[in-house]
């Protein structure tokens, strides 16, 4: 499910390309969003990047 926080985000942003009369921009995130963002981003039609770390031990990350 999209949450509010993420459909705002994905508002704030076209707003202000359009304000500026942009047509890219860069978003970083932290991970719990992404995904919906993506979801977002390519149903809208844009195109998007997502980068996340490779994490392979649990020591790399406490949350593994």
């Amino acid at each position: 499910n999209i949450h509010l926080s993420e459909t705002i985000v994905y508002k704030k942003q076209e707003q202000k390309l359009d304000q500026e009369g942009k047509n890219a921009a860069l978003l970083v995130t932290g991970g719990f969003h992404a995904e919906n963002l993506a979801r977002i981003f390519a149903y809208k039609g844009y195109s998007y990047v997502t980068v996340m770390p490779k994490l392979t031990k649990q020591k790399d990350c406490p949350y593994f």
